[in-house]
C-alpha cells in the first residue's frame, strides 16, 4: 500500500508500514522519505516563526530545529551509505538558508 495522501482533515502525508519496510531495504527511498519529512518540518517551523511574537524563546521551535538537525545528520549518514541522492536535494533547497542563526536564534537552540 502506498503512502497515505494528505487530506483536509490530515494535512500531512502519513507514512505507512509498507513505506517503513521499503525504507529499510531501499536507501534511495529512505533518503527521499527523510527529505520529505525534513522539508515538511522546516515549512512548519517557518510558519510558526511567522506567527509567533516569541519565536526566539518558543520551546516548540527550538525542538523543531533540534529535530531538523537530527534529520539532516540522518540524511548525511544515508547518503554516505550509497543512497543516490539527487543533486536537486542539496541543503540550499531544503530551506537551510532560512534557518540561519539570525532567523531562528540557532545560537540559543542547544
Amino acid at each position: 500500500m502506498p503512502r497515505e495522501p494528505a487530506t483536509e482533515e490530515c494535512p500531512v502525508s502519513l507514512v505507512t508500514d509498507e513505506d517503513l519496510a521499503r525504507a529499510r531495504l531501499d536507501p534511495a527511498f529512505r533518503y527521499e522519505l527523510v527529505v520529505g519529512n525534513l522539508r515538511m518540518l522546516l515549512d512548519e517551523i517557518n510558519k510558526m516563526r511567522a506567527v509567533r511574537s516569541d519565536a526566539l524563546d518558543c520551546k516548540e521551535i527550538r525542538e523543531g530545529v533540534r529535530l531538523a538537525v537530527q534529520l539532516s545528520e540522518l540524511l548525511q549518514r544515508i547518503n554516505g551509505k550509497g543512497a543516490s541522492a539527487p543533486g536537486h536535494l542539496g541543503a540550499g533547497n531544503l530551506g537551510a538558508g532560512n534557518l540561519g542563526a539570525g532567523n531562528l536564534g540557532a545560537g540559543r537552540v542547544a
